[in-house]
C-alpha cells in the first residue's frame, strides 16, 4: 500500500506540470492561459510586457532542459531585429522580479552561467 500511494504522489506531481489542454500551462505557481495572453502567479494575476510573457511562454513549453541564450534570441524576439545577450538578461530580471517570491534567489528561472536558462515551475 506504501508503494501504491508513492506512486499516486509521483503521478500527481507529474500531472501538476503538464498543460491543462494544449491552450494552458498550470503548475503549483503558475497558470498560462496561451489563448487569453493571461498569466497567474500563486493565484494572482500578473502584467507581463510581450517579451516577457514570450520568454515566459517559451519557456513553459520546453521543460526542464537548458534553454542556451541564443536559442532564446532567436525564439522570443519578433521581427528582423534579434534581441542582444544584455537585452535578455534585463528582460529575464525584470521576468523574475514579477514571477519570483525572491528575485535574487529565483527558483523558477534559473540560469546556468554562460550557457543559458531553466525553467523550474
Amino acid at each position: 500500500e506504501l508503494l501504491a500511494r508513492a506512486q499516486v504522489c509521483l503521478r500527481r506531481s507529474e500531472n501538476a506540470r503538464r498543460p491543462l489542454s494544449p491552450d494552458i500551462f498550470l503548475s503549483n505557481l503558475i497558470r498560462l492561459d496561451y489563448s487569453t495572453r493571461q498569466v497567474w502567479i500563486r493565484g494572482n494575476p500578473v502584467d507581463l510586457t510581450p517579451i516577457e510573457y514570450n520568454l515566459l511562454v517559451f519557456m513553459s513549453r520546453q521543460g526542464k532542459q537548458i534553454m542556451p541564450y541564443e536559442q532564446l534570441l532567436d525564439s522570443v524576439w519578433e521581427g528582423p531585429e534579434k534581441g542582444t545577450r544584455q537585452g535578455l538578461f534585463v528582460h529575464v530580471k525584470r521576468l523574475r522580479e514579477k514571477i519570483e517570491v525572491d528575485p535574487k534567489n529565483p527558483q523558477i528561472i534559473n540560469n546556468k552561467w554562460g550557457v543559458g536558462y531553466v525553467f523550474n515551475p
